[in-house]
């Protein structure tokens, strides 16, 4: 994908940086409504919208709370996956910027297993960034 890049370092961290043609604000609801989420990921959804609410995306197969919301700039989540071993949370931290009319995006995915890496790097862009782009920019 154009603009995206994964490096993954320590064994348990991703770092992506995507640009969306759409504006911060939308990119920022799309990622916290669960029903704009479940309308790109395609699966079940629920978000608690206020800082420590809980969420389940991808049909429950991804779990955690909200640590920081700034609205239209900042998402940071205890973010963990099914397989994980009980009490393993990663963090999530999504920053959010106006660029050229669009939005720029910059994951910071840290504190998952190490061997988990490359699921991690390829999830996000197979399960978000992908649909996502299709949703916002359609």
């Amino acid at each position: 994908m154009s603009g995206a890049t994964t490096q993954p370092t320590l064994g348990s961290f991703v770092h992506q940086e995507l640009n969306f043609k759409a504006s911060p604000e939308r990119v920022y609801e799309a990622l916290l409504d669960e029903r704009q989420f479940a309308a790109f990921s395609g699966s079940p959804a629920r978000v608690q919208r206020e800082e420590g609410g809980a969420f389940s995306l991808v049909g429950g197969r991804v779990t955690g709370r909200n640590v920081e919301l700034i609205p239209n700039r900042r998402i940071v989540q205890a973010w963990r996956v099914v397989p994980w071993e009980a009490g393993i949370y990663s963090i999530a931290r999504f920053e959010l910027a106006s660029k050229g009319g669009g939005t720029r995006l910059v994951l910071d995915h840290s504190g998952f297993p190490p061997e988990d890496v490359a699921a991690r790097a390829v999830g996000w862009q197979r399960v978000y960034w992908d649909p996502l782009r299709k949703y916002l920019e359609s």
